[in-house]
């Protein structure tokens, strides 16, 4: 399915950089944890490396922070950019797997 729209909305090329960071990184995240686990400096706090289960507790807290900033810094620029190919001409999206809206107001 195919839907042609002038523009998107700020708020949905955020939800979509936000959940796609948030799960990439969540893996990238977890996996330095479990390494600062078995003492592997992979977590620094201030500079200092983090070891052990704090290191582990270290990267679960850092992992959204990381998504947040970085979803918030591609926004930003991507905003921009759709909002000068919006005045060129609408964008095109594809999707797939679409669920039949019938079927969710059920």
């Amino acid at each position: 399915m195919k839907i042609t729209a002038k523009k998107l909305t700020k708020g949905s090329v955020f939800k979509i950089y936000f959940l796609g960071l948030a799960g990439g990184f969540f893996v990238l995240f977890f996996i330095f944890g479990i390494s600062a686990i078995f003492g592997a400096e992979t977590v620094k706090l201030e500079g200092q490396p983090v070891t052990g289960i704090m290191g582990f507790v270290t990267a679960m807290l850092m992992w959204p922070f990381f998504s947040f900033f970085f979803a918030g810094f591609m926004w930003l620029i991507s905003i921009l950019g759709l909002w000068l190919y919006s005045l060129i001409k609408p964008i095109t999206i594809s999707f797939k797997g679409v669920a039949d809206e019938k079927s969710e107001n059920a």
